[in-house]
C-alpha cells in the first residue's frame, strides 16, 4: 500500500514523496532490496558516493545481479528523475547530482567490465589464515571464506565452492 507522506529539500521546502510501508521490494527467488525513503537516499550519496548504497543494494553488494540492479535503478527513477521531480516541485542542483549518481551507479554496474573495475577498487580483506593455525583438518574451514571473498574477482560465475576432503575434483 503506498500511502502520501511528507519530506523536505536541501532548502526546507516541503515536497511530496511516496513512501510504501514494506521496507523491502521482491525480487524473486527470494531475493528482496531495502526500499529507502528520499532521505537515505540522499544521504548515502552525499556521504559515501557508493554506488551499492545509492541503488539500495547495500545487502547484496558486489552479489546484485543485473536484474536487481535494473529494478533498484527503476525504484530510484521514480523519486529522482527530473520528470517526476518537476512535477511536484522545483529541480535544485542537489537533485541533478543525485539523479547523476543513480545514473553513474546503474550504468557502471550494467557493464560487465565497469563493474569488475568498480568492484576491485572497494576496501577488501586480504587476509589469509596463518600457516601455523592450519591443519589438514582445519585447511577447508580456514581456507573457504579467503576463498569466498576472492572469488569476487572470478570471470565466471558462479563460483564453484571450495568443498572438503571428500569432494570430487569435478565439482570445484
Amino acid at each position: 500500500m503506498i500511502a502520501e507522506g511528507k519530506d523536505t529539500d536541501a532548502e526546507g521546502n516541503k515536497i511530496e514523496v511516496e513512501d510504501s510501508e514494506d521496507s523491502e521490494a521482491e525480487l524473486g527467488v527470494g531475493k528482496k532490496i531495502k526500499k529507502k525513503t528520499r532521505a537515505e537516499i540522499e544521504k548515502a550519496a552525499r556521504l559515501m558516493e557508493d554506488h551499492y548504497a545509492i541503488l539500495g543494494l547495500e545487502e547484496t553488494g558486489i552479489e546484485s545481479t543485473e536484474f536487481e540492479v535494473s529494478k533498484a535503478y527503476k525504484n530510484m527513477a521514480l523519486l529522482f528523475h527530473p520528470d517526476k521531480l518537476a512535477a511536484t516541485k522545483k529541480i535544485t542542483a542537489k537533485d541533478k547530482e543525485i539523479w547523476l549518481q543513480i545514473q553513474e551507479a546503474y550504468d557502471t554496474f550494467m557493464d560487465p567490465a565497469r563493474k569488475i573495475k568498480y568492484d576491485s577498487a572497494l576496501p577488501f580483506d586480504d587476509k589469509i589464515p596463518k600457516l601455523s593455525e592450519i591443519t589438514d583438518a582445519t585447511f577447508f574451514e580456514l581456507y573457504e571464506p579467503t576463498f569466498i571473498l576472492n572469488s569476487r574477482f572470478s570471470i565466471i560465475k558462479p563460483t564453484p565452492p571450495l568443498g572438503d576432503i571428500n569432494t570430487p575434483i569435478e565439482e570445484v
